[in-house]
């Protein structure tokens, strides 16, 4: 216990500023999340005043889940405007898989398209040659080999949403804007998700155009385009049980054949919850399920319900899905605690909560098996220094402290073997 606490201390000192400050994000919502490596990159959003943020930083699972990962990039002197309810997606994986393309949104940002690269901290306007489509808000996009898939979305213009019939193919590799195929296409919308499923992107829920009306896309209806052969199919999903509720601004991950969603509301004035708030799409028979839920905080939560969200983030990593930010329906309030689900059961979905200041112990799940390179933000001043130091120190003395109980335990056992 005291070897754990002092690494976990070492870790937390390690993410300190020059000031001796742990970054901690503020809650938000209509921010993105971009995995790269084994670093979630979450850009812009509205804060709780509802202002737009140009915030950009990371959370950081090389050391597991049992201490905060957060660092900061904005910091360091980035030029992003002020930007939400944008896309964001990453390069071709080859050569490009450390830029994050940031696409459409709202606030003050003027172009369309900027690229931000992971490796340097740099913020630039790529030139794009092609046909430049409609900015629009509240769409997922999808990345399949160099090419990032746009469908639909929407803008509010004096209180009234409007729909565009856009589908739209950003090629990473060229830096091309390409006119996707809308033959059987499903109805405009925004708010949805789309979730590549192998070559096949899958397209669920949503506040759809439907005539001259408005209407929530039934979960029944799941909307198929197909990467390879260029084509858009509509397919009937069946449940065991109850078919989950329409909803707008859920999530959605794939994991093991399986598309699990998670929170969302069914209704665009009112933050009303929806009743199946994680439930599961097997991809291979198209029927819908509701996972058992296990809580493996210790000690238990006073309340082991999963929180009721919407306007989250939902990443996988590992077959871990971690659950960050958004509105929590039932209080009202922004949410800012962060979730880990186990998807690697899906019958029986093991969860953890983890507070902003690193508490929380989940037993399950905490174990990653990815260990790429950890690369925190970097700084000349003298504070670093400071921090070199100090972790340098902590380090000798947890192997101090390792030797103290070793030896000890050699003296206890010689002991024993005397008396005998």
């Amino acid at each position: 216990m005291i070897i754990f606490t002092i690494l976990n201390q070492l870790f937390l000192l390690s993410l300190k500023d020059v000031h001796g400050q742990t970054f901690v994000p503020e809650p938000r919502i209509g921010q993105t999340a971009t995995l790269v490596e084994n670093k979630i990159y979450f850009i812009g959003g509205l804060n709780s005043a509802l202002e737009t943020t140009n915030d950009i930083f990371y959370y950081d699972f090389e050391t597991g889940l049992n201490s905060t990962g957060w660092a900061d990039v904005q910091s360091q002197g980035m030029n992003l405007p002020t930007i939400s309810w944008h896309a964001a997606n990453i390069g071709v994986l080859t050569y490009d898989k450390d830029s994050i393309y940031i696409i459409g949104g709202v606030g003050e940002v003027l172009d369309l398209v900027y690229k931000f690269d992971t490796e340097t901290n740099t913020l630039k306007v790529p030139t794009i040659r092609g046909e430049i489509p409609p900015r629009r808000m509240g769409m997922s996009t999808v990345r399949y080999k160099e090419n990032v898939y746009i469908f639909s979305g929407g803008m509010e213009n004096n209180g009234i949403t409007i729909f565009f019939n856009n589908f739209d193919i950003l090629s990473t590799a060229d830096l091309i804007w390409k006119v996707g195929n809308l033959v059987n296409a499903p109805p405009p919308r925004f708010f949805y998700t789309a979730t590549l499923v192998y070559t096949v992107i899958y397209y669920i829920g949503g506040l759809e155009q439907n005539g001259l009306i408005q209407v929530y896309s039934p979960m029944t209806n799941i909307y198929q385009y197909d990467i390879i052969r260029d084509t858009w199919s509509l397919k009937v999903a069946t449940a065991i049980g109850n078919i989950p509720g329409s909803r707008i601004g859920h999530s959605a991950v794939f994991v093991e054949d399986k598309i699990c969603i998670y929170g969302g509301k069914y209704n665009m004035q009112e933050p009303i919850p929806v009743v199946e708030q994680i439930a599961l799409l097997d991809t291979t028979t198209l029927t819908w399920s509701i996972p058992q839920l296990e809580n493996t905080n210790i000690p238990k939560l006073d309340n082991t319900d999963i929180p009721k969200l919407v306007y989250h983030s939902a990443t996988v990593i590992d077959k871990l899905m971690f659950i960050a930010f958004g509105n929590l329906t039932d209080t009202q309030v922004l949410n800012n605690n962060y979730y880990v689900f186990d998807l690697s059961a899906n019958s029986n979905i093991q969860w953890s909560k983890l507070t902003t200041d690193g508490t929380g112990n989940p037993k399950s799940p905490a174990v990653m098996t990815t260990k790429p390179k950890m690369q925190l933000p970097t700084s000349n001043d003298q504070g670093t220094s400071n921090k070199i130091v100090m972790i340098s120190l902590l380090i000798g003395l947890a192997v101090i402290v390792l030797a103290i109980v070793v030896l000890f335990t050699l003296i206890y056992r010689r002991m024993k073997q005397n008396q005998k």
